[in-house]
């Protein structure tokens, strides 16, 4: 199920992915890039009770960080290493869902709220998901699948480079129409 929700997020079978390195705050971040084939996809903005959900959601993240991070400001730093100490507890304070729950709200919020995004529902052949959307350029992120992903491959450090790369896809991105 859950390959079935990445294809979504990748817009259907990708080619042989690309890599590529841009600067980050602490040196160089390698972004993995696929042209793939478009798949038509129904986008709707988020309403009033799934906005109140995500906040709600990202106001937890807090809970989250002070019990893996304590004393830490809220950053994405501070969050990439409260996730990793997490991975390695292995400890019942927080499910994997709670953790992409709140972790995927804080961190599309965060992108919103930087770049200009809105939350919305994308739903394709593959099944629906929620992503924030540049609100000038045809830009998609997916927090909540990115948190999942990063937990499926018992990955961390990965917070600071979703910032990033969408910061390089909408320097180079199409403006919409």
């Amino acid at each position: 199920m859950l390959m079935k929700k990445l294809r979504t997020l990748f817009g259907g079978k990708a080619a042989h992915p690309q890599e590529r390195r841009i600067e980050g705050p602490d040196g160089q971040i390698t972004l993995k890039t696929a042209v793939v084939e478009p798949v038509p996809q129904q986008i709707v903005p988020l309403g009033s009770p799934e906005l109140q959900w995500i906040a709600e959601s990202a106001a937890q993240a807090a809970r989250f960080l002070a019990a893996y991070q304590p004393g830490a400001a809220p950053s994405l730093q501070s969050y990439d290493l409260a996730f990793g100490r997490w991975q390695a507890d292995k400890g019942l304070r927080f499910t994997d869902q709670d953790v992409v729950d709140m972790l995927g709200a804080w961190l599309g919020n965060c992108l919103a709220g930087e770049f200009d995004m809105e939350w919305v529902f994308v739903a394709d052949e593959y099944g629906t998901d929620l992503a924030v959307r540049s609100r000038t350029d045809e830009i998609l992120s997916f927090p909540f699948a990115s948190v999942a992903k990063r937990i499926e491959n018992n990955q961390h450090d990965f917070m600071v480079g979703v910032r990033y790369a969408v910061q390089d896809m909408i320097s180079r991105g199409a403006k919409k129409r």
